[in-house]
């Protein structure tokens, strides 16, 4: 028969390992998570890079046709 001191150390044992593996399955879920999260970040940090590039662009060409035109004090 099993010792009840024993028994007590093996159902601890249990208990432990039990919560280890909770532990590590929250830690995996949570790495998805974070994955998922840093695709969707990195998706809206290079749209809004070109959005910054295309505005720049028309900044430029704005900032060109304005220098373009005539000033008023030469009339």
């Amino acid at each position: 028969l099993t010792d009840p001191f024993d028994g007590l150390i093996v159902t601890r044992e249990s208990a432990i390992e039990a919560t280890i593996e909770a532990a590590q399955q929250q830690v995996g879920a949570l790495e998805s998570r974070i994955a998922l999260k840093e695709d969707t970040l990195l998706k809206q940090f290079t749209a809004m890079e070109v959005a910054v590039a295309e505005f720049n662009s028309i900044g430029s060409f704005l900032g060109a046709q304005l220098a373009s035109l005539p000033s008023a004090s030469s009339g």
